[in-house]
């Protein structure tokens, strides 16, 4: 089972999702098939960020770039994720 508050994010691929979590200080995935907007019912806790990404704002250190080429930075070095403009604005007030 993984835990809420060590999601970091879950990434869409075709019919399925990876969900990205910290564990033992490493981070790990699973894999299911499930589609992005099933998981955004499911786990209301995470944010669109991209149209193929959902975030868990908790996990996030800062916002790097502007509107036009963002990214969510993360607190483990080197680990970061696409930010799409139409999500930009709701994604920075939230934080």
């Amino acid at each position: 089972m993984i835990q809420k508050t060590s999601v970091l994010f879950v990434k869409a691929s075709e019919n399925y999702v990876e969900i990205f979590y910290s564990k033992n200080k490493t981070i790990q995935y699973e894999t299911f098939r499930n589609t992005l907007s099933a998981i955004n019912i499911q786990a209301s806790f995470l944010h669109q960020c991209h149209r193929s990404y959902l975030v868990n704002l908790t996990t996030i250190k800062n916002v790097k770039g502007n509107s036009q080429n963002a990214k969510i930075e993360f607190h483990y070095h080197g680990l970061n994720i696409p930010l799409s403009k139409s999500y930009y604005n709701s994604i920075k007030s939230a934080l």
